[in-house]
C-alpha cells in the first residue's frame, strides 16, 4: 500500500497537527521595536491548527480502510491540503512583508519550524493525493 500515496499523506498530515505544537514565529516586530511575545498566535489557532493536520492524517487512513471511496477522499485531501498551503504561505508571507494594523502600527515577523513544517505537511499531503488519483484501485483477487 505504500505506492499508493497513504505512507507520505499519513506522515504529511502529522507533520502539519506537529507543527501547530511548535513555534510558529519568531522576531515579531511591532513598529521596527523587537516584540518579546507572540500575541498574533492564540491557543485557539493553534488548536484549529492541530485539527486540520489530524484532519488530513485522518483523510489518509480512511483511504486505507475504505479503499472503494479512494478516489472521492483523495480529491477531498488535494483539496484541503491545498487550501491549506495557500493559507500557511500567505500568512508567512504576510509577516515577512509586514502590515499596518488600523491603529496605525507597522507589525512583521518571520516563520519558524512550526510553519515550516505545517507548509511542506500540506505540499507533502498535496503530492500524495496525486499519487493516490494516478495510481489505479487494486482488484479483490489480484496481489502485487
Amino acid at each position: 500500500m505504500r505506492e499508493n500515496g497513504f505512507v507520505l499523506a499519513l506522515w504529511a498530515g502529522i507533520a502539519v497537527a506537529i507543527g501547530a505544537l511548535l513555534p510558529f514565529i519568531y522576531n515579531v516586530q511591532v513598529d521596527g521595536t523587537p516584540y518579546a511575545a507572540a500575541p498574533l498566535i492564540g491557543a485557539g489557532d493553534r488548536f484549529v491548527a492541530l485539527l486540520f493536520g489530524l484532519l488530513l492524517a485522518g483523510l489518509a487512513v480512511w483511504t486505507r480502510y475504505r479503499p472503494a471511496f479512494r478516489r472521492p477522499i483523495a480529491i477531498a485531501s488535494l483539496a484541503l491540503s491545498l487550501l491549506g498551503f495557500a493559507g500557511y504561505c500567505f500568512f508567512t508571507l504576510a509577516g515577512v512583508a509586514g502590515f499596518t494594523e488600523q491603529t496605525g502600527v507597522q507589525v512583521s515577523w518571520y516563520p519558524s519550524i512550526g510553519a515550516l513544517l505545517s507548509i511542506a505537511g500540506c505540499a507533502a499531503c498535496a503530492v500524495a493525493a496525486i499519487v493516490m488519483l494516478r495510481t489505479r484501485p487494486q482488484a479483490p483477487g489480484e496481489s502485487r
